[in-house]
């Protein structure tokens, strides 16, 4: 029987992932039925929104549950009607170096992925369209407006800076990150303004470069990056919550009450704590979930409205292909300028632990993926 190497959560961990919090297993690959397809993976997605997901570990199973997100690989055989065996596929089939798909769970890389297929990872893929609901569908920067993005450099923050000034509204852009090389980029595509918050606290850097306030703020990070945003936030002002790096790794991210793993976004739980407000907490394996957009007041009578989002039925969906098509004519007419930076690691299944700790501790330079060797 054929098998597949895996890589699989075998422990809760504490602060930042390590080697010791998982293995690699052997199961063996069932045999190819009608409607699927077998794929031997090249490239894998290593994401942020992965580390959230640790927390809903439940202990081990038998056979045990493969981690991760995205994949790309290549169909070694297929039953399904509109694949043939060479065909460059992405999916959901996470950290593992072969596996058997549903045909209706995995699709073909469009035309402009192919030169690059990582891309379809990247900016043709979840990262791209994140930052295309963001900027299109919550803020929708307007004439004249200030905008914030907090881990500006970042695959996703990178798309949302060039997303927002394609608009051409005389729009300021602020971005963040944590290194000079880092900040040179957020200039090269289109950035108006940076910072590096670990030489300046984020309220002395917005009071500064905002001195009127922030009409847009796109939330990567969460903690006291978007408190200081939200202090900062001009009435009207719109906040996509899409992340939280900042706090995924804190050993008190997760609390247990009875059965279940219990989070609240982290952005509501910082509102909850400065503006005593009484949001509910989030229950489920992902950070944020699909949630309705909100309106809440601050200080001064100012209403401002936020929704914290994922990317997954949008991804899927037709508006989604429509989206991803849009992205790739933005690239070509030159709209995105140095779009869809990557940092590729090459090697194998064992190296993906740490290449993900990397990627959580600030040491990826663009969409962090592991080409396997």
């Amino acid at each position: 029987m054929e098998t597949a190497s895996i890589v699989h959560q075998v422990k809760l961990p504490s602060g930042l992932p390590t080697d010791e919090d998982f293995e690699v297993t052997e199961l063996p690959l069932p045999a190819v039925a009608d409607g699927f397809v077998a794929v031997a993976t090249t490239i894998i997605s290593v994401d942020p929104y992965m580390r959230p997901r640790m927390g809903a570990w439940k202990g081990a199973k038998t056979p045990p549950t493969v981690f991760g997100g995205g994949s790309i690989g290549k169909v070694t055989e297929s039953k399904a009607e509109g694949f043939s065996e060479g065909d460059l596929v992405i999916g959901m089939w996470g950290w593992a170096d072969r596996a058997v798909c549903k045909a209706e769970n995995i699709r073909k890389l469009g035309p402009h992925a192919l030169a690059v297929p990582s891309s379809a990872l990247n900016l043709y893929g979840s990262n791209g369209l994140t930052a295309y609901m963001g900027v299109e569908q919550i803020m929708k920067p307007k004439e004249g407006e200030t905008v914030y993005v907090s881990g500006g450099a970042g695959s996703v923050g990178a798309v949302v800076g060039m997303l927002t000034k394609r608009r051409q509204n005389n729009i300021t852009l602020i971005g963040s990150a944590g290194s000079a090389s880092k900040l040179e980029y957020m200039l090269s595509i289109g950035y108006d303004e940076v910072f590096n918050y670990k030489e300046e606290t984020v309220p002395a850097a917005l009071k500064r470069l905002a001195p009127k306030g922030i009409d847009c703020y796109f939330d990567n990070v969460g903690g006291d990056t978007a408190l200081a945003a939200v202090h900062k936030m001009n009435s009207g002002g719109r906040i996509a919550v899409c992340g939280a790096i900042h706090v995924y790794n804190a050993k008190n991210m997760y609390r247990k009450i009875g059965s279940k793993i219990l989070f609240g976004s982290p952005f509501e739980i910082g509102l909850r704590k400065t503006i005593m407000m009484d949001f509910p907490l989030s229950i489920g394996k992902a950070y944020g979930g699909p949630q309705p957009e909100k309106t809440i007041s601050l200080s001064g009578g100012r209403k401002i409205t936020w929704k914290a989002f994922t990317v997954g039925a949008f991804y899927v969906s037709k508006e989604g292909r429509e989206a991803e098509i849009k992205i790739a004519e933005w690239v070509k007419d030159g709209s995105l300028p140095n779009a869809g930076r990557e940092d590729v690691v090459k090697g194998s299944l064992k190296d993906l632990p740490r290449t993900f700790a990397r990627m959580l501790s600030g040491g990826n330079n663009g969409k962090q993926v592991l080409e396997l060797v």
